[in-house]
């Protein structure tokens, strides 16, 4: 179970070679999803 939920992990937070991402984007995503924790 533990390496199913580092692949996903790893799945969820990377882009695509083609996508315009911001190089913020993790960090933005990781914050919300923080915040939203609390």
């Amino acid at each position: 179970p533990n390496l199913s939920s580092s692949w996903l992990f790893q799945r969820a937070m990377s882009a695509q070679s083609d996508a315009n991402v911001s190089p913020d984007f993790v960090n933005e995503l990781l914050y919300v999803n923080f915040q939203s924790m609390k």
